[in-house]
């Protein structure tokens, strides 16, 4: 079973979102390159009708770093670690036949379109990179590499952890002091003693602050933690239990 944004999926030839099979997506983290890891992340892309040999994969680090890439790139990441796309969290693309990918637990993944000049992107948000702001910086790359209109990009983001689950009351880092800054109440959740983040509401300020508009903004609400429905991976919930496994968002365009 697919969970795929509604509006994107209007557009004929443009493969997105993310698969899961009774609960599970990937099982193995991202960064293994053990046998059992590479060919389930063939099996997972071959479930989208891709040739994983046409995919690029990053080597994530909550970093605002973003590489435009083209059928050059394509294999990067898939089969090996060490040839994924270094220090970088955000991929944008103006090639037909180039899927790109993110790896997921808990944080953001935000998927780009401009059905106008065909560009296609995806980015990593976790609250780091929501903080260096990854999902406005992607807009800029569109429109400073590939003249797009930010009026006609549609974006989506995906599963995440929802503010219903991200508590950082406890938290020993300055999160709640970054966000409260940068966003206020739209986004530091206070419920009784304790604090939650809105990581989904912070990614959708800033895109609407560079010009997306509200209604080209596409969010799942679908929280990775406390969803029966889904069942998706945790880094939150399941991390003290070890192994926790990956989501991985995919966008790309078919050549017609």
């Amino acid at each position: 079973m697919k969970i795929y944004s509604i509006k994107l999926s209007e557009y004929s030839g443009l493969v997105q979102g993310i698969e899961y099979n009774e609960g599970r997506c990937l099982q193995y983290e991202y960064r293994d390159d053990s046998s059992k890891a590479v060919t389930e992340r063939r099996r997972y892309l071959e479930s989208f009708n891709i040739d994983p040999q046409q995919v690029v994969l990053q080597n994530q680090q909550h970093t605002a770093n973003i590489t435009v890439v083209t059928q050059e790139d394509r294999g990067q990441g898939v089969f090996s670690k060490q040839t994924a796309i270094k220090d970088n969290d955000g991929l944008i693309t103006a090639d037909s036949d180039v899927y790109l990918g993110v790896f997921t637990a808990d944080c953001v993944p935000v998927s780009f379109y401009d059905p106008q000049q065909k560009i296609v992107g995806i980015a990593h948000s976790g609250w780091q990179g929501t903080v260096k702001d990854i999902a406005g910086k992607m807009v800029a790359q569109m429109i400073k590499q590939f003249d797009s209109a930010p009026e006609d990009i549609i974006v989506y983001l995906g599963p995440s952890i929802g503010s219903c689950c991200y508590e950082v009351s406890r938290a020993k880092d300055d999160r709640v002091a970054k966000f409260n800054a940068e966003f206020g109440d739209q986004v530091v959740k206070k419920k009784g003693e304790k604090i939650y983040l809105d990581l989904w509401r912070a990614v959708e300020l800033q895109l609407e602050q560079v010009g997306i508009l509200p209604e080209n903004i596409e969010t799942s609400k679908i929280c990775t933690c406390c969803s029966k429905e889904y069942k998706l991976p945790s880094y939150y919930r399941d991390s003290k239990r070890g192994n926790v496994g990956t989501i991985l968002s995919v966008i790309g365009r078919r050549a017609q």
